[in-house]
């Protein structure tokens, strides 16, 4: 029996992930090449983006984000504890806590052009881990 419980356990974990913002290639960064890479260049690699900033200098910002967000629960272990527990007849069960933990990755790109070409940018990657108890 320990060991059917168990395994119904393992397979009661939930997995998820979700996304925010539009995917593009983080990989692509190191293409980049200031003051030879283009605005046609860079569309090519990332696609259209998220914001685009036109400043009185005839500079040009455009932005790129996107955040990825997967995660693991055990809020369907307690469920499946309860179900069991109906079956052996056990008048009284009290389940385990549920836990939840996130990790999410956020891609930041800013680009800046001057006259079509690329004069600088930035590139940020942050993960932010999680956990909540309840």
């Amino acid at each position: 029996m320990k060991l059917c419980v168990a395994g119904i356990l393992v397979l009661a974990v939930a997995l998820g992930c979700a996304t925010r913002g539009t995917r593009f290639d983080v990989d692509s960064v190191n293409r980049i090449t200031p003051g030879l890479s283009t605005q046609d260049d860079v569309r090519r690699w990332f696609g259209e983006p998220g914001l685009v900033r036109q400043h009185a200098n005839g500079s040009v910002h455009w932005g790129y984000d996107f955040t990825e967000t997967q995660t693991r629960s055990t809020s369907s272990v307690s469920k499946v504890l309860r179900f069991v527990a109906a079956i052996l007849g056990w008048r009284y069960f009290f389940p385990p806590l549920d836990v939840t933990y996130e990790k999410s990755t956020r891609h930041k790109l800013v680009v800046l052009f001057q006259d079509g070409v690329v004069v600088d940018f930035t590139y940020e990657r942050e993960t932010t881990p999680s956990k909540r108890v309840y």
